[in-house]
């Protein structure tokens, strides 16, 4: 489970006691690497999603506070041990890139705060994104936050690289994250088969179909 402070902890399902060989005795600390994050600024608003042996966890950057505010960085940690085994930046060039010790994730970037889907056939997370910490103002996005802001991500859940990404928002000002967990359909096609689809709903009203392999809609 995650608490709303930023711990990841791990207990025990017959006896209720913390795993003490998970993380630090039982918890993981998931505002390390995000320099000055208080509580409301950063978040955990959703559940971990357990993608096969690794744990995905997001986390909300409290919207329209101001422009300096932690990132939204997306970890994956080992289910077993709680170590980190990969990390993606939406606001680094090379967002698998390693934390260099004294290093911080960068700050005020796209962030997931919705609950996430995960298919095991292909080890993928699907993950909804909102913008960057201020919603109704843009002057100051980068390119990465032109391209992650309000998008369904898919993630390899075991490496954390990039398999694509959908926007569906263009430069959001309207506060139009996408706020749900993606379902994953098998989509009716006229010769009768049927092909492994995204379907998410946005706040603008509209349901997007993707295909679940390249992100196309379909």
């Amino acid at each position: 489970m995650n608490t709303i402070d930023a711990r990841l902890i791990a207990i025990n399902a017959d006896n209720g006691e913390f795993c003490e060989s998970f993380g630090h005795h039982g918890i993981v600390d998931l505002k390390a690497g995000l320099d000055q994050a208080p509580d409301p600024q950063y978040q955990l608003t959703s559940a971990p999603t357990l993608a096969g042996t690794t744990v995905v966890v997001g986390g909300r950057v409290a919207d329209n506070v101001q422009t300096d505010m932690p990132g939204g960085v997306l970890r994956g940690f080992d289910v077993i041990t709680g170590q980190m085994r990969w990390a993606f930046d939406p606001g680094n060039v090379d967002p698998n890139a390693v934390l260099i010790p004294g290093k911080e994730y960068a700050r005020s970037t796209p962030n997931s705060w919705a609950p996430m889907s995960y298919d095991p056939a292909m080890n993928t997370v699907f993950i909804p994104m909102g913008s960057s910490s201020v919603d109704l103002w843009g002057a100051n996005r980068t390119e990465l936050d032109h391209k992650y802001g309000a998008s369904v991500l898919a993630l390899d859940a075991t490496t954390g690289k990039e398999k694509w990404a959908y926007q569906t928002v263009h430069n959001d000002l309207w506060d139009f994250d996408l706020p749900m967990q993606p379902s994953l359909i098998d989509f009716p096609l006229k010769d009768v088969s049927t092909k492994p689809a995204v379907v998410i709903g946005g706040k603008t009203g509209m349901i997007f179909v993707l295909d679940r392999m390249t992100g196309k809609p379909r």
